[in-house]
């Protein structure tokens, strides 16, 4: 497989030797783990998470979770909003 790849407006091609082992792969693990992408979310909501995991730190539980399901209502059950909700949890049943 070869890819043409858009960057700084110009094209190059990618050849399958830096795809190996994307078979099977959704495109946001592609994106992530083989084109080094950070992210493919929207910042305002990297930010709105990085906010909720900083509730979790600080032990403000019933914050964070309030914010998950604010966030929820927007973009559906993102796995970052499923990761948090099950930190909580464990800080709920650890006291950690």
């Amino acid at each position: 497989m070869v890819l043409m790849v858009l960057e700084n407006r110009r094209f190059w091609m990618q050849s399958q030797y830096y795809f190996r082992g994307s078979y099977g792969k959704s495109a946001e693990q592609i994106l992530r783990n083989n084109m080094g992408l950070q992210t493919t979310q929207p910042e305002s909501v990297t930010k709105e998470l990085n906010e909720i995991y900083h509730l979790i730190d600080i032990k403000r539980l019933d914050d964070a979770k309030r914010k998950i399901e604010k966030m929820r209502l927007s973009i559906g059950n993102d796995p970052d909003l499923v990761r948090s909700s099950a930190l909580i949890k464990r800080k709920e049943i650890t006291g950690k």
